[in-house]
Formats: structure tokens, sequence, C-alpha cells
């Protein structure tokens, strides 16, 4: 077999893979669902370290985001990926907003950087297993988190300007259907246009004195 036949039976082997451990040990119970403020702000305190100190994190929680069909290790896994590719983009340092907000039945988690920015061409490579712009990088991060939120039956958006940042936007179906919530329209640290109840808190993480980098 050539050695792209070889690569593409890898490939096949570790979407296998991902699809059996995001299965694994699922139920259906209420009790494994993630609340996302509740999950985010316990998750704000690891993610200083991991950026570094050079970006600070401004985090935008809706309270009325009920329990998600994703877990709290499983959320946590999306976020974490979704933060190191940010600090990549940002090695001159730079704010990172995490925005949550209910809309139209389903929770919408953004994370929005100021970073470099991808070049549209590359755009559409980014989930493509082991593609990546660092050479620190294997190029699994995003594949893994696409294929996390598919399970649930959710999907994942990524916008970027080259120069002024990525936005990514993942849009989790709620773990139990509720009556529709009243929406406004806000703007909060720089991030326009968010969807959010009102009542939503805000949350910034000091930067951390010390970095992974």
């Amino acid at each position: 077999a050539s050695h792209l036949d070889e690569l593409q039976v890898a490939t096949a082997k570790i979407q296998d893979l991902s699809r059996q451990l995001t299965r694994f040990g699922r139920t259906n119970t209420q009790s494994n669902h993630a609340i996302p403020d509740t999950a985010l702000e316990a998750l704000a305190k690891m993610l200083g370290p991991i950026v570094g100190s050079h970006i600070k994190i401004s985090m935008h929680l809706d309270s009325g985001a009920s329990a998600i069909r994703l877990r709290s290790h499983e959320l946590d896994q999306l976020i974490i990926n979704l933060a190191l590719n940010a600090r990549d983009a940002m090695p001159e340092g730079g704010e990172l907003h995490i925005v949550t907000a209910v809309v139209d039945g389903v929770v919408e988690i953004t994370v929005r950087d100021q970073g470099i920015g991808i070049p549209q061409p590359l755009l559409a490579r980014i989930f493509e297993p082991f593609f990546t712009t660092s050479n620190d990088r294997v190029g699994l991060g995003l594949w893994v988190s696409r294929e996390i939120v598919r399970e649930v039956q959710g999907t994942v958006a990524v916008e970027s300007t080259v120069g002024v940042g990525t936005t990514v936007r993942l849009i989790i179906p709620r773990a139990l259907a509720r009556s529709s919530d009243s929406m406004r329209r806000v703007r909060h640290g720089g991030v326009s246009g968010e969807l959010a109840k009102p009542g939503a808190s805000d949350l910034v993480v000091p930067a951390s004195t010390s970095s992974t980098r």
C-alpha cells in the first residue's frame, strides 16, 4: 500500500477511536450533563496558567444556560483546545473572550481571540486530522473538538480575519427542552451582538503569574 493509503487507514482508525471514546460511559441521566456557567467558572482558574500571563481571559456567562448534552470534562476539553489555539495565535498577548448564551433553544458558546487570524485558503482545512499551522502541535485539537460536538448533534462554526482574530461558536443542544427565553442584545468587553439573558454574569480572570509557554 502507498504511504497515502496507510495515512488514510490510520486516520480512519483515529476517527473511530475518537467516536468510541466520546461515547464511552455516556448515559442519559441529567446529573452527567454540564451546566455551562458552573463548569466554565470552575475551569477559569485553570485557563490562566494554560494560556500564560500575556493573555487576559474575559468570560460573560449566561446564568440562564441550563444543562447541555456534554459532560463537564468534555466541555473542559473543548474550551482548553480552543484556548490553546488562541494562545498560539497571540504570541504577543491579547484578550480571550468566552461568552455563553441561550439562543433559539440551544446553548451557544463563543470563544474569540485577538490573534493573527487564519488565511481563507487554510480556513477550509482546519478540521482536517493532523492539519496545523503550529510546529508544536499535532493538529488534532479542532478535529477532536468537532467530533465531540457532533456526537451530541451540535455544530461548530469558525470565522477568522487575518490581523483581527478568530471566533469559534459551539452550538450545543440543551439536555432538557425548556420554554423559550426572552433575549436581548448586549455589548460586553469588546464582544458585540451576542445574545444573552438579563442576569448574565461577567467573570474576568486575572493574568497568571506564570506561563506554560
